[in-house]
């Protein structure tokens, strides 16, 4: 429960978490609570600190940058490499992941929406054959979903701006099923890029970043 509260965005970045509060709403003890939380936290979804009340995570812009940095590095590669390696099978699955993700936009599902997202970038990492690239990718993937549970636009984009996301898993669909290693790269790597500068970082106040916004 908790943890869809955050991610439905019932609970904002920032928003300090009341064990006592959610203990009596879900009318259990403070232990499992508690515990709760602590798997949250592992998840990056909620920041514990000493002496603290917990908080939902608040990612800085510098953090949001450093993992679209990486993606745009890695995820390229990986669909390069899926390019050469992908089966029928896999691209059937990759298929259906991005139909379905579309799907969940429309019926407005975060949750799915998220989850397919995840899946279908998932799909391309695996189909690199590169295990440590794989693994790699996923940890980046798992920071960037968090990322945009918090922070990407999703209720205020219209079907159109959406229709520009799914056009462009479908074109990176297009690119490994034809083989084109570079043309795959490039339209991964043009895919995340427009993700990020997608979402509001300016809302987040900060005067300093790590270096200028991704272009």
């Amino acid at each position: 429960i908790l943890r869809n509260a955050i991610l439905e965005r019932k609970l904002l970045p920032g928003t300090k978490i009341s064990l006592l509060a959610i203990s009596r709403e879900l009318g259990v003890s403070r232990t499992p609570t508690r515990l709760a939380v602590q798997r949250l936290a592992t998840e990056g979804l909620i920041i514990m600190m000493p002496n603290q009340a917990p908080r939902v995570a608040k990612p800085s812009v510098k953090n949001i940058e450093d993992v679209f940095y990486m993606r745009s590095l890695l995820e390229p590669a990986a669909a390069s490499l899926a390019a050469r390696f992908a089966t029928a099978a896999e691209l059937k699955k990759l298929e259906t992941a991005i139909e379905q993700g579309y799907l969940a936009f429309k019926s407005r599902n975060l949750l799915d929406f998220l989850n397919n997202n995840t899946k279908i970038h998932y799909l391309v990492a695996d189909m690199s054959r590169n295990e440590a690239l794989k693994d790699t990718i996923k940890q980046f993937l798992d920071k960037s979903t968090i990322i945009l549970s918090l922070f990407d636009p999703f209720y205020s984009y219209s079907e159109q701006e959406e229709y520009v996301s799914y056009q462009e898993d479908l074109a990176i669909l297009e690119a490994i099923r034809l083989k084109d290693s570079k043309l795959a790269a490039k339209r991964m790597k043009k895919h995340i890029l427009r993700a990020f500068k997608d979402l509001p970082l300016d809302s987040l106040d900060e005067v300093t970043r790590s270096f200028p916004r991704l272009k």
